[in-house]
């Protein structure tokens, strides 16, 4: 099964996310938006997992987890990768203790490698993708606009673990099911 681990976006800024990609749709720019349910921030993208490995998953989740305090998220700023002239992903950045997501995201990237899983071959950004561009048409609507969201603020959460996430695959999109949720150290 294809799975990924995430933290999922919590309802505040979701719906700030929604009311951004509204406005972005209406560039008409060919873009597939993300679902407002499925708004999320990847921590390691997993691929095909056979179902036996899973518990090899879940252990080094739980125990990284358990080790990670929990923190305040917000997210601010919208752009695209690769960049502007030829967007191929929006995204949402996050303003929020970037060396401690950064820092959870290698530790699961480690110890994951470890267990025989592929690392990742480009540096661990954290973003939330808001939608895939399909076609160069209304890109340049769509980067007019990107541009007056550049500094948005999308709103904020307490983090307070994340998730394994299956993903199935569909003609309207993805669907996500959680398989766990790793809780994060409680406070002291």
């Amino acid at each position: 099964m294809r799975c990924f681990l995430a933290i999922p976006v919590g309802p505040e800024p979701s719906a700030l996310l929604a009311r951004a990609q509204e406005r972005l749709r209406r560039t008409g720019a060919d873009v597939k938006w993300v679902e407002r349910e499925n708004l999320h921030l990847t921590l390691k993208f997993l691929g095909e997992v056979e179902e036996s490995r899973l518990d090899a998953v879940r252990g080094s989740a739980r125990d990284i987890a358990a080790g990670t305090p929990a923190m305040a998220m917000r997210y601010r700023g919208i752009g695209c990768f690769p960049h502007e002239r030829a967007p191929r992903v929006v995204w949402v950045g996050t303003a929020f203790a970037p060396d401690a997501i950064g820092t959870l995201a290698a530790r699961l990237e480690t110890e994951l490698a470890a267990r025989g899983f592929p690392t990742e071959n480009r540096p661990f950004r954290g973003h939330v993708t808001l939608g895939r561009v399909r076609s160069p048409r209304g890109a340049k609507d769509l980067a007019r606009e990107l541009g007056g969201l550049r500094d948005g603020d999308f709103g904020g959460q307490a983090a307070d673990g994340f998730v394994l996430f299956r993903s199935d695959l569909g003609p309207s999109g993805p669907k996500y099911s959680v398989l766990e949720t790793f809780p994060f150290a409680k406070g002291p």
